[in-house]
């Protein structure tokens, strides 16, 4: 078994139950009991003060945020994150700008142009935060979109981010330290609708929204409590990617790369502190 890299460390689930001092662990996804030794018990405290571990108390490390029992916390920042900023759009220029607004021009961004109906609106938005356009005659949808960019890039990462989305500063080096874990390959952050005074369709998507997948962090993957993450906004390890997204998909593209992913060995995390 892989340890988790030097400098992370763990925190228990909110689930995880600590009985016989300390010794048992009960909890998880799915739940399971962990009988740990003396030495184990010591681990865990360790991981939990700051993941100065040894290899021994990282490997336990990695057992504990595999079965869902505790979660990874990244070292410290490593510098400002290798990534491209790919924004699939068809028409809706005005929720462009303010997409690209407010991922501002520290990082570089693509463009790519799904069929629009007017694409001089688009080109001008994207020309006007700095970004580069590829367009597609013919809207294929948001898999083909996304996977239109994925040639051109060079970068480590790729975020996803849909360009109806509005992201916080510093969101991208909020989730980058998880990849400092060379067996991850997709952080996502939580999605909440923005909240229009009087409103009905936004009060039932805060309630009921597909795209918000809860308030607590998780392991994503298949019989998981979190079984997948939207793309709407995700950063990919590009190496991860594979054949990248399946372009016969107009719907539930994200679940199958999310499942596929999985399926080659990549772990998948939800930090909906972002």
């Amino acid at each position: 078994m892989t340890e988790l890299p030097e400098g992370f460390g763990v925190a228990l689930d909110p689930s995880v139950r600590v009985y016989a001092g300390g010794t048992v662990l009960v909890g998880g996804d799915p739940v399971r009991v962990l009988r740990l030794t003396s030495a184990g018990v010591d681990a865990v405290a360790a991981l939990g003060a700051g993941g100065r571990g040894s290899p021994a108390a990282r490997r336990l490390g990695r057992r504990l945020v595999d079965a869902g029992l505790a979660h990874p916390r990244p070292a410290g920042p490593q510098g400002r994150p290798d990534v491209t900023v790919v924004v699939p759009v068809r028409d809706h220029a005005a929720s462009l700008d303010r997409c690209l607004q407010a991922v501002g021009g520290e990082v570089p961004v693509v463009v790519v142009d799904d069929g629009s109906t007017d694409p001089p609106a688009v080109a001008a938005v994207a020309a006007r935060h700095g970004a580069r356009l590829l367009v597609r005659p013919v809207g294929g949808g948001p898999a083909a979109a996304r996977g239109s960019a994925l040639p051109e890039l060079t970068t480590e990462l790729v975020a996803f981010l849909d360009s109806d989305c509005v992201p916080p500063p510093g969101w991208i080096a909020a989730l980058a330290g998880h990849f400092g874990d060379p067996l991850v390959g997709a952080v996502a952050p939580r999605v909440r609708p923005a909240l229009v005074e009087g409103a009905a369709l936004p009060r039932f998507l805060a309630a009921r929204s597909p795209l918000d997948m809860g308030r607590r962090e998780a392991a994503v993957g298949p019989m998981r409590a979190v079984p997948y993450v939207p793309t709407a906004a995700l950063l990919v390890r590009r190496a991860a990617l594979g054949a990248g997204f399946d372009r016969r998909l107009r719907y539930g593209e994200d679940v199958d790369l999310v499942w596929r992913m999985a399926d080659a060995g990549w772990r998948v995390r939800y930090q909906p502190a972002v």
